[in-house]
Formats: structure tokens, sequence, C-alpha cells
């Protein structure tokens, strides 16, 4: 599994890279960390569960090499002090407990004609919204994170909140 080249990233794999990540993510604060990325560890949305009989592409959960990159990826957050991996790619508002990370989101539904349905359980997410909104990351001084899944409807706009 070959990875594009990115400025600054010398990595050559997917192994190369999530070692180079892990890397990097030991090399700083001591303090917990955010990583973002644009595909998502867990999703419930169009490429976490495609529609049976059709078949999966590369960016598909189920796809045998994006499989692999999300274990890879998720093996050095679990070993590192990361508290959030936020993603995109579907278009919804998603927050699991895990993969890797303490907490993976799903942010994608900024744009209202591009908001998915959902089309599979996975996961048990501990919230989840098919509407459009975004999500909010807060790092309090007490050093706890306050997360807001904010969207917006026709009646108005909504606020759910989760603080760790």
């Amino acid at each position: 599994d070959s990875t594009s080249s990115a400025p600054g990233c010398t990595a050559q794999t997917t192994g190369e890279a999530a070692l180079q990540l892990g890397r990097m993510i030991a090399a700083g604060p001591n303090q917990p960390t955010l990583v973002v990325g644009h595909h998502p560890l867990a999703s419930n949305g169009s490429h976490g569960h495609p529609i049976l009989g059709f078949p999966f592409n590369a960016q598909d959960l189920p796809n045998r090499r994006n499989a692999r990159f999300r274990t890879a990826l998720a093996n050095v957050l679990d070993s590192t002090r990361v508290v959030l991996y936020a993603s995109g790619h579907d278009h919804d508002l998603e927050l699991f407990s895990g993969p890797g990370a303490r907490f993976t989101l799903v942010s994608g539904a900024g744009s209202a004609s591009k908001v998915g349905r959902f089309k599979g359980n996975q996961g048990s997410p501990l919230a989840r919204e098919a509407a459009p909104g975004f999500v909010r990351v807060d790092v309090l001084r007490s050093g706890r994170i306050a997360l807001r899944l904010v969207t917006v409807r026709e009646e108005g706009v909504s606020m759910s909140a989760c603080l760790w």
C-alpha cells in the first residue's frame, strides 16, 4: 500500500505513515492530543455501510486496503495520548467511543445538499445527527474538552454537548 506524496511526508507505505505519526505525537508536549484526518475510523454513513450488492470502492470502510490503513492508524492512536480523532468524508455528524483514540468524530455535514443517511449501527455511536451542521471543540482551562454537535434545521439551531 503506497501513500501519495505530501509536502514534508517521506512515508511510502501505510506502515511508514503510521510510524511517522506516532513519532510526531510522542515528540509533542505531554498533553491531550487531537488528530484530524479526512477518512473516518468508524462511520454509519454511506462509506461505512455501502449498499449491499454494489462493489466496495477504496473509500469504503469494508475495503481491505482501507481496513489495513484504519487498523494501522487506530493502533498508533491507541498507543498515544490522542483523545480525539476527527474526520469528515461521510456527510453526517457522529461521535464514537474509540476506535484508537478515546473518541472518534465524523463531522462532514456542512452542506445541506449533501447530508447523508445512516446505513448501519457500527460501534453504537454516543451521538449522531443526519442534519446539516458542524462540531465545535473547546479545550477548557481545566484541561477538559467540550464537544458540541451543532445542527441547523428548518425549526432552528440545536446543540448537543459532551464534556470529558
